[in-house]
């Protein structure tokens, strides 16, 4: 993805451009089928380029992640060297993937630097919820761990969700 490329995504989430003058600059993102951004967010990934990562989650937020995309954004969720992990949890939320449960867990309860701000756990909650939307048993068992954990902010609403789910 070159700095032409990564400007036009940009314009395209701020509204300044078009769906449709976008996709005639850039035509590979629908003729891929998911394809595309699963390869750059790969690329960003090997080389740990977190503008990239930015860049291609605002492209699937105008046009969805397919599940091919779901095994990188599971590795990249755990990665420290970039600052979208609420996004990545926002988006595996939304595909409702089986096999992000380990790593929405994980990603629950890691503690990254830049976040050290947030004592909401913005982060831990929106991994509860992608758990919650998953919803498969071992979702709903890491949900019970995350219940009985020592953040008091994660426990209560891992424990509401987990009461939702039964009523």
């Amino acid at each position: 993805m070159n700095a032409d490329q990564r400007n036009l995504i940009l314009n395209l989430s701020l509204g300044r451009v078009s769906k449709d003058e976008f996709l005639r600059h850039f035509p590979e993102i629908l003729e891929s089928n998911g394809d595309y951004l699963r390869h750059e967010l790969e690329r960003a990934f090997s080389s740990k380029d977190a503008d990239a990562v930015e860049h291609l989650l605002l492209l699937g937020f105008q046009f969805g992640c397919t599940e091919s995309s779901a095994e990188v954004l599971c590795n990249l969720i755990l990665q420290d060297w970039h600052t979208q992990h609420e996004n990545i949890a926002m988006v595996l939320k939304d595909m409702r993937y089986p096999g992000a449960v380990q790593c929405l867990y994980q990603a629950a309860l890691a503690v990254f630097p830049y976040l050290d701000y947030d004592e909401s756990y913005a982060l831990g909650v929106k991994c509860i919820y992608a758990l919650r939307a998953i919803g498969t048993s071992n979702a709903k068992e890491k949900l019970a761990l995350i219940a009985q954990g020592s953040n008091a902010i994660l426990a209560e609403n891992a424990e509401r969700l987990i009461k939702a789910m039964k009523g």
